[in-house]
């Protein structure tokens, strides 16, 4: 048993064992990664040289040439992230109106909202914005000088 004073937060004692098995199967799995994957250290480390070259050589100091181009195009994606966060702010506020209890009586209606946001919940995002960037035509704005 563990005596408490008045400014000490008591230590659970025990549990290491989930610790061991946790980091063993980390271990294991970066083994079998590294296996299966042909990896070999002594090539990394040989290539180090020529990835920090290239790094330091291609991204320092930076390019600025483009900036004033750079700059109203950053401004309109961040334009789109704002109008899609209000969009879909008042979209999901429906659809929780829909799918509580309290405000919705029709419990048929309430499991077919629920269906329908269980199935986009699982639809990646990357795949939500290639649909909706390939069906509104943004295809023509993105990366284009104006």
């Amino acid at each position: 048993m563990i005596m408490r004073s008045n400014n000490q937060i008591p230590i659970k004692q025990g549990g290491s064992s989930k610790a061991i098995i946790t980091v063993t199967a980390l271990l294991a799995a970066s083994i079998f990664s590294i296996y299966y994957l042909e990896l070999s250290f002594i090539d990394m480390v040989m290539g180090l040289p020529n990835f920090l070259m290239f790094f330091f050589q291609k991204f320092f100091p930076a390019n600025l040439e483009n900036f004033r181009e750079y700059i109203p195009l950053v401004i309109d994606t961040l334009g789109y992230a704002v109008i899609a966060t209000y969009i879909s702010s008042l979209v999901a506020f429906v659809l929780g109106i829909l799918i509580s209890e309290h405000t919705n009586k029709f419990k048929a209606l309430r499991v077919f909202v629920r269906g329908f946001i269980s199935i986009l919940r699982n639809i990646p995002f990357i795949i939500w914005g290639h649909y909706w960037f390939i069906s509104l035509e943004l295809v023509a704005l993105s990366a284009s000088s104006p």
